[in-house]
């Protein structure tokens, strides 16, 4: 169960990281220059807290892993 959460928060880390850099285009409507202008103002705080958000939840997966793998030996 822990293994699936920080799964789903290092994906969402990923996500805020590809936002934050430009990559994934904020959706066309009535909120798309609002997010471009958020995106804008907050991407250098964004980007940081993302790639430390991905590194602590890759450690976190890793020691998981390797927990489960020293269970099943």
């Amino acid at each position: 169960m822990g293994l699936l959460f920080e799964v789903a928060l290092f994906a969402a880390a990923c996500f805020l990281y590809f936002f934050s850099i430009g990559v994934l285009p904020s959706k066309s409507g009535k909120r798309a220059p609002g997010a471009e202008a958020f995106r804008r103002e907050n991407s250098r705080w964004l980007r940081l807290l993302s790639l430390a958000l991905m590194a602590i939840m890759f450690v976190n997966m890793f020691i998981s892993l390797r927990a489960f793998a020293e269970i099943k030996v």
